[in-house]
């Protein structure tokens, strides 16, 4: 059976960052979604982890998942589902058993991020005049319009499993990143290998036929 590659996208973005990256893929079996952790009113963590969980049973097996930043968190414990066969991070959070986006062992998240988000209520949104610096310094056309308030509850539900203990694992480091930078060396070093780009905070936008060699190469 050839590979399913199932792409999971992070806070404030949804479905439509991958195009690109499908198109790349070509024939390839590829799935994606919408969050709902920022596309529907109430909903948070576990409701992202039990949608990934829904398009896994719906898949089969031989699954390479894929989590871009806080997907990272979600692929983390709904990967361990039987169908996932590798695991990619793309500038991701690897979460251990007991962390949190918020809470976690790895250094404080970047000072740009930090003063880029706007907390009202339960809900996180950009700044659109620095999202272009923190996520999308080699972007042509940073798609700033269409990033949407994420569930602040999103990022503090702890994981309950770590599938990178137990599955193959690739992390994509993003040298230029303005979102992640300083943690993401101490998160590679729990996968069981690592592809440096240098790319800012969304290679799926400014490199997808890069990301999409990488895809193919964990289905391998």
């Amino acid at each position: 059976m050839s590979a399913t590659f199932v792409l999971v996208h992070g806070a404030w973005h949804g479905a439509w960052c991958w195009d690109p990256v499908v198109a790349a893929l070509g024939d390839s079996r590829v799935v994606t979604l919408d969050l709902p952790s920022n596309h529907v009113e109430g909903a948070g963590f576990t409701d992202d982890v039990r949608a990934v969980r829904d398009l896994l049973d719906a898949a089969g097996g031989d699954v390479v998942l894929c989590g871009h930043s806080y997907g990272g968190a979600v692929i983390s414990e709904a990967g361990a589902h039987d169908a996932v066969a590798h695991l990619v991070y793309l500038a991701a959070f690897v979460l251990d058993v007991g962390e949190s986006v918020s809470s976690n062992a790895a250094p404080a998240m970047p000072a740009e991020l930090q003063a880029a988000m706007r907390v009202d209520g339960d809900r996180v949104s950009i700044d659109p005049g620095a999202a272009p610096t923190v996520f999308y310094g080699d972007v042509a056309d940073p798609p700033v319009d269409r990033l949407v308030p994420h569930n602040l509850r999103a990022f503090i539900v702890k994981c309950t499993a770590a599938a990178w203990k137990d599955r193959p694992s690739t992390y994509v480091l993003c040298r230029e990143d303005g979102a992640a930078g300083p943690w993401q060396r101490f998160f590679a070093d729990r996968c069981s290998s690592v592809v440096e780009l240098d790319a800012s905070h969304s290679p799926m936008l400014s490199m997808p036929d890069r990301v999409a060699d990488i895809l193919r190469a964990a289905a391998t």
